[in-house]
């Protein structure tokens, strides 16, 4: 043992030998022991994948910072697109990249400043009241650093951060606010674009406030059956309804008829539009029974969102309903936009074909406002494509629209698609577009999306 620190343990007891009092010593070697506990005690602050901080100890020096009044401020970052890089190389891989970026973070912030990981791919770097000054320009120069590829084994991979910061305040209640409200902050910054910096203020928490009772009126909403359907009808060459698109209104007790364009986003983000959509494709389907029962051969369009494709059990979700509610699947037509199809897999084509093996149709909605709509009609089984409204709002006078529009109809024809042209307001509009022999046609010139008794008025009616 000569040279070495020894963790020792003593203890002493006394007894009585020949009436004198006498004690024994026993001495232990305890370093193993308190090695076992330093390492639990370091894994109980520390990240095991990174060696940062952890939350535990994050919030410890947070509660301490605000109990003493120390003005610091708080960077929360986190990778844009990581689940990519899991997805395609494997989580090895997205494991050694965030140990890198771990390491790159590490050699920009201040040595004054705590480094933590929450979990994932989520960083919080902690400026002490020194530098917290500095939050703003640490956070351009870790955008401009971040531009440099990661060498991680035999790839050279690029991902952009964005950042949400808050500085700490009087007022302040414990550390849990402070990370909410650079939380805040990081979902403005991704809103906004991604790889980009967004400080909280005060209007984000009542944004965040006001989004938060929103979500939980709609929950109740969910439950208590106040949604209903809308149905606009799409009206074919030859004048009459084919399809009906159907489209989800809600009659809030305390908001009276809120607008589609408040809450479909919180739907969306909640993932609340999941169990949404479900309630829509049951009601469509017995509002389709009941139509095919009178005699009427309409169909009826439903969007599906990004989040429903994302389902690996979507197909068999809306089997079930099918057969619930007794309906076939060629009455329905599902529309879906290009943002349902980025980084879709294997998974996704194999969903649609099931979708179109039990007879139902799949259109390529919003076509062209994309990057690679082109791309999608190549490779994934549509049936048809909806010309969006911003493209036929300026036909038949302006130029651009015109040879849009008439691209589109082209490619159809040569891929054998239906088009659909949605947005139409004027009879000038609709007349170019039977010209061109657009098979069907969507707008407030015909009708408005209404309940469906209305429609079916509107639809008898259209049809004579």
């Amino acid at each position: 043992y000569q040279g070495q620190n020894l963790a020792m343990e003593l203890s002493c007891t006394p007894f009585q030998r020949n009436g004198h009092p006498q004690f024994l010593l026993l001495m232990r070697d305890i370093t193993d022991r308190r090695q076992a506990e330093q390492r639990l005690q370091y894994l109980a602050h520390h990240d095991s994948l990174t060696g940062t901080a952890n939350r535990t100890r994050l919030l410890q020096q947070l509660e301490h910072s605000i109990q003493h009044h120390e003005a610091q401020a708080l960077l929360f970052l986190d990778l844009d697109h990581f689940k990519r890089i899991n997805d395609t190389l494997g989580h090895d891989v997205g494991d050694l990249l965030l140990q890198a970026v771990a390491g790159r973070l590490q050699q920009l912030i201040p040595d004054t400043a705590l480094l933590a990981r929450l979990g994932g791919d989520e960083f919080i770097i902690l400026l002490s009241a020194h530098d917290a000054s500095l939050a703003t320009p640490l956070a351009e120069q870790l955008l401009e650093a971040f531009r440099d590829p990661f060498e991680v084994g035999q790839y050279e991979l690029y991902t952009t951060p964005s950042i949400g910061i808050t500085q700490h305040r009087h007022g302040h209640i414990n550390g849990q606010q402070m990370l909410k409200e650079a939380d805040l902050a990081l979902y403005q910054a991704k809103n906004h674009g991604r790889n980009r910096i967004a400080h909280f203020d005060r209007e984000l928490a009542r944004e965040a406030e006001e989004r938060r009772q929103l979500e939980d009126e709609l929950r109740v909403a969910l439950t208590d059956e106040q949604f209903e359907l809308f149905y606009q009808p799409q009206v074919g060459l030859d004048g009459r309804v084919h399809t009906f698109e159907a489209l989800l209104r809600w009659h809030s007790p305390a908001r009276g008829m809120v607008s589609p364009a408040i809450f479909l986003p919180v739907l969306e983000e909640s993932g609340l539009i999941l169990e949404a959509t479900q309630w829509v494709v049951r009601q469509a389907c017995r509002q389709l029974r009941q139509w095919r029962g009178d005699g009427h051969g309409w169909c009826i369009a439903i969007n599906l969102s990004p989040l429903d494709f994302r389902q690996h059990d979507l197909a068999s979700n809306l089997f079930r309903i099918l057969d619930e509610e007794q309906i076939a699947g060629d009455g329905l037509e599902l529309e879906l936009t290009e943002s349902a199809l980025l980084d879709a897999d294997r998974h996704v084509l194999k969903t649609m074909r099931l979708l179109k093996a039990r007879g139902m149709s799949l259109f390529l909605d919003d076509f062209g406002t994309g990057y690679a709509s082109l791309t999608y009609l190549q490779h994934f089984p549509f049936d048809g494509v909806k010309i969006d409204q911003q493209f036929v709002r300026g036909l038949p006078d302006d130029q651009h629209s015109r040879a849009l529009v008439g691209g589109i109809l082209e490619i159809a024809r040569q891929l054998g698609m239906e088009v659909v042209a949605e947005g139409i307001e004027h009879e000038q509009q609709a007349s170019y577009l039977r010209n061109q022999q657009c098979q069907r046609l969507q707008g407030y010139l015909f009708s408005r999306p209404m309940p469906a008794a209305e429609a079916t008025a509107i639809a008898l009616q259209l049809g004579r």
